[in-house]
């Protein structure tokens, strides 16, 4: 009896450590984003651009240390389209 209970403890013990990165590495476990490859530092420098003063030169020090290439990945396609301007009035 003792023997069966430390199994299922073990075996449960590695689907919990186990699981996350097989899951990872069958493509399962990105929530269904594609991959594409990117440039963080020109992305991150982008949105940085919108900044004035102190936030901006914190900002693109911060950028300065992120990597120049790298792999990215879009949105996931269970995720609705942006709908920020819903309950806005479309008056013309």
């Amino acid at each position: 009896m003792l023997n069966s209970h430390l199994a299922a403890v073990v075996a449960t013990a590695l689907l919990l450590i186990a699981g996350p990165p097989l899951a990872h590495a069958a493509g399962q476990g990105d929530g269904g984003r594609k991959p594409y490859p990117c440039n963080p530092q020109k992305e991150c420098m982008a949105r940085a651009a919108d900044l004035k003063g102190a936030a901006a030169a914190a900002a693109k020090r911060d950028c300065s240390r992120m990597p120049t290439s790298g792999t990215c990945y879009g949105a996931s396609v269970d995720t609705p389209a942006d709908r920020s301007d819903r309950g806005k009035d479309k008056k013309k």
